[in-house]
């Protein structure tokens, strides 16, 4: 049958056609009688890619038509440079895994995407703050909650941090634990942990007890540093975490009060010491810590014309934005680039970061300039009409953590034209964000090049490098790559490795290299994924719902309600599970954003044919809410909370003793509710 009838046939449409047409063109008489052989011009390829291979002259020629709208003439020609690559290597190797696509012409565009190294000198974090310390003692380093610390202030107060902890014998690669709300504190305590030598492990109060808990012992830590508030408040959790000693700032501080441990320590801190260590969730059912050195955070905050993303925040920047979780990696870029920049940071509280006039008054207050934060806080900001004023003033913002949607490019360029609005892609263990582009109205936001001394390779299972065009992992190597994971040597082995030369982190993301030789990302290749800007390894979920009660089978995956993406778990058991009780279980196990919204007990779990659980095939879903009786609204300001409640959360009829969280409420959403009541007169903050 030729392909033509079993296309009419069956409605089988080709989207790549290869054909082999050999030598069967190559005569100059037909019967006996000359002929001429005449192209046949066609208006249109009849397959979004044809390829014909001929034989002339003993030398294989191709030949191809595309469509425009579906492959550029870069891609193609990197094809075909690839098939020929291909061809020759079937004649020299032995092994199919041996044979390279990549021609010299490709080797040129990886040439072209990596040509970023950068020589400076490489020191310890802790002297780049004080480099700055030295030029403006008396400039403002920090503003949170009406309280100011200026560089010298900040660098006298860590330093009688870091004598403190040198004397209770803190050393190189030690690391300490730090449990606090967002106030100065946060700040005294990393860069006094920094000067003693030692690496900070930075939680959030949010955190339940059974996390910060494993954290602190998973990580060996001597020490544990809060305030008294959370001290006296979580005596349990720093009971469980013993033998790791609970310090509070307030004691540390006041043991230098006389001055004399106000000097910066007499340390020599090399470069491969660990600065700080991120928990991020881990497919074991456990959080994995990432471990983070000296010199991958000095190449990563170091100012300089090659790092597109951080030229925007530092140059000409006066004021910077702090809104994200000290717990998340991207706030090492808010804190990090601006006090070892010399720039002052204004850290939002979480009254202010949920209240968008609060926010409004701190940014106009202040002059804010710049912002780091993921593209759902920044639509969110955007929906905000009281926002738009410190929007427009605005310079530069790296947005990170999640994909950045083309329709909020344009919403925020449309409203602030002059605004750098910086993509920012990374792993955690790759220093936050090894590659980044600048987004602008009607093209398609990319991940960039790689920042400075850092390089991006894509590769096929076997570490053979792809061709540009091709899908494949990134690969990301050179300064930025951090050291591995705490106590968990077979996946720093698996994960960390050595290629071409340099240290290597396997992203597990799939990407290509477009025709105008930057990256463009395309998903997972695991089953990690990103809500809301936070990093979930959704096996982590699972094995802890599998640790509960008779639990047998377990799925969890992401859906999506038509306005945000949800986690929705499914699971089979030996018995009735409740799923108020199995809710209550994960919340003392899990960070709040890990739960799922939706948790279903299903009869049986749906299979493939392979035998694996068949995702297609779970039930629909919708958010799950937990049950409670109606209440009606006894006077007029439960009825106006009620209703602001069903416009946020876009529901009917909800009670006056429901809990908001409970019932599908989000920070983000919170949001809402807080400025809408604001605007009608209720002084309402995020607490309530």
């Amino acid at each position: 049958y030729s392909f033509a009838e079993i296309s009419q046939k069956f409605g089988i449409k080709a989207d790549i056609q290869f054909i082999f047409q050999g030598d069967l063109f190559n005569f100059d008489s037909l019967c006996g009688k000359p002929a001429e052989r005449i192209p046949l011009q066609l208006n249109a390829a009849k397959t979004p890619l044809d390829i014909k291979v001929f034989i002339i002259d003993d030398k294989i020629s191709y030949k191809d038509e595309y469509k425009a709208d579906f492959y550029e003439e870069t891609f193609v020609r990197h094809i075909l440079k690839s098939l020929d690559m291909a061809v020759k290597g079937f004649s020299e190797k032995q092994k199919l895994s041996d044979i390279s696509l990549v021609s010299e012409e490709s080797l040129k565009v990886y040439d072209a995407l990596n040509d970023n190294n950068v020589d400076f000198n490489v020191v310890s974090v802790n002297k780049l703050f004080e480099n700055q310390v030295r030029k403006n003692p008396e400039r403002t380093a920090v503003i949170v909650n009406e309280e100011s610390l200026s560089y010298g202030e900040l660098n006298k107060f860590a330093n009688r941090i870091a004598h403190a902890l040198i004397k209770r014998g803190v050393h190189k690669d030690s690391i300490v634990g730090m449990v606090f709300d967002r106030t100065k504190e946060i700040f005294i305590a990393e860069h006094g942990i920094l000067k003693s030598g030692a690496a900070f492990l930075p939680m959030v109060e949010e955190y339940p007890d059974d996390r910060i808990s494993f954290c602190l012992h998973d990580a060996a830590s001597p020490f544990v540093l809060t305030t008294e508030k959370i001290k006296a408040e979580r005596a349990t959790l720093f009971e469980e975490a013993k033998p790791c000693q609970v310090l509070t700032i307030e004691e540390l501080i006041q043991e230098g009060a006389d001055g004399s441990c106000d000097k910066n320590p007499d340390l020599e801190i090399p470069v491969d010491s660990l600065a700080y260590c991120i928990y991020t969730s881990g497919s074991t059912g456990r959080p994995k810590g990432v471990m983070l050195e000296h010199r991958n955070m000095c190449n990563y905050v170091t100012f300089n014309e090659k790092n597109i993303s951080h030229y925007s925040l530092v140059n000409g920047i006066k004021t910077s934005l702090s809104v994200t979780s000290i717990a998340f990696d991207m706030s090492i870029t808010e804190r990090y680039i601006s006090l070892c920049n010399g720039i002052t940071l204004v850290m939002a509280t979480l009254d202010e970061i949920h209240n968008p006039l609060q926010l409004n008054q701190l940014m106009l207050k202040h002059k804010v300039e710049t912002i780091v934060c993921t593209p759902s806080f920044l639509s969110s900001l955007y929906d905000f009409e009281e926002l738009h004023t410190s929007l427009r003033n605005l310079k530069a913002g790296h947005i990170g953590g999640e994909n950045l949607p083309d329709t909020l490019v344009k919403k925020i360029k449309t409203l602030n034209p002059e605004f750098h609005l910086i993509n920012g892609y990374g792993p955690t263990e790759t220093s936050v964000a090894p590659t980044a582009s600048e987004s602008e109205i009607g093209h398609r936001v990319m991940i960039g090049r790689p920042g400075p001394n850092v390089k991006c390779f894509v590769v096929d299972k076997k570490l053979n490098l792809l061709p540009p065009g091709m899908q494949g992992e990134l690969l990301i190597c050179g300064k930025g790559v951090g050291r591995g994971y705490v106590n968990l040597p077979e996946k720093t082995k698996a994960a960390f490795i050595e290629y071409k030369g340099c240290k290597a982190y396997h992203s597990g993301d799939k990407v290509r290299i477009t025709s105008k030789g930057i990256l463009e990302c395309f998903g997972r290749l695991d089953n990690q994924v990103k809500l809301r800007g936070l990093r979930i390894e959704l096996d982590e979920i699972e094995n802890v719902i599998s640790s509960y009660n008779k639990i047998r089978l377990v799925k969890v995956i992401v859906r999506n309600n038509g306005t945000e993406d949800y986690l929705a778990g499914f699971f089979t058991a030996d018995t009735h599970i409740d799923i108020n009780e199995l809710k209550n279980y994960l919340a003392a196990k899990l960070t709040p954003y890990m739960i799922p919204d939706v948790l279903m007990q299903l009869d049986e779990m749906p299979l493939n044919s392979n035998g694996k659980i068949d995702k297609k095939a779970l039930p629909e879903t919708t958010v799950q809410f937990d049950e409670a009786e109606y209440v009606e609204p006894a006077n007029d300001l439960e009825k106006f909370f009620c209703e602001v409640f069903e416009k946020a959360l876009k529901r009917e009829k909800i009670g006056a003793t429901e809990n908001f969280f409970k019932i599908g409420g989000t920070s983000l959403r919170a949001m809402r509710v807080v400025s809408f009541a604001i605007s009608k007169g209720y002084n309402l903050v995020y607490k309530n």
